[in-house]
């Protein structure tokens, strides 16, 4: 398989952390990044705009190295303002860029998270999950597909399958 930049976005709770793991699962050489990943490397990351702003930057020149070295690259939870960014590094590097847009309904969204919640060390307020659900909104140019009804396994077949196409 060639190298690719993939854009998985979406609300909380739609699944981007679980596709993207069973995307990356058997292809070789590639990388999956998110505003997670730099949360981990900040000891007071604060859930706000500076750090928010902080992580998206750090995202960024992370996709544009991995690219420079020859991974294909996974970033989940694109900030609006860095699409540009990603889609001029990919014609930068020659490699088709992906963009996909997972959703389903506010509440299926907060039920999944709840469920993720219960054995998590990392528990946030229901007030924080619902306003963070219900402040999503969606990517233009995006591939949306909808996963009520359907399993991350499903979902990252679909995304493959447009990959492995060519159809960017």
């Amino acid at each position: 398989m060639k190298r690719f930049l993939l854009l998985l976005d979406g609300m909380m709770g739609v699944g981007k952390s679980t596709t993207a793991k069973i995307i990356s699962k058997d292809l070789p050489r590639t990388a999956t990044i998110s505003v997670d990943t730099i949360k981990n490397c900040i000891s007071d990351f604060q859930q706000g705009p500076k750090d928010w702003i902080i992580g998206q930057e750090v995202l960024v020149e992370m996709a544009r190295k991995f690219l420079q070295l020859n991974f294909s690259v996974i970033v989940e939870a694109v900030w609006d303002k860095r699409i540009p960014a990603y889609e001029d590094m990919a014609k930068t590097f020659s490699v088709p860029c992906y963009k996909f847009q997972l959703t389903t309904s506010q509440e299926t969204a907060y039920q999944r998270v709840l469920e993720r919640h219960m054995n998590s060390t990392r528990k946030r307020s229901e007030e924080h999950i619902r306003n963070t659900i219900s402040s999503y909104t969606g990517k233009d140019n995006f591939e949306v597909i909808d996963t009520t009804n359907i399993g991350a396994e499903e979902v990252a077949k679909i995304i493959l399958e447009r990959v492995n196409n060519g159809r960017a």
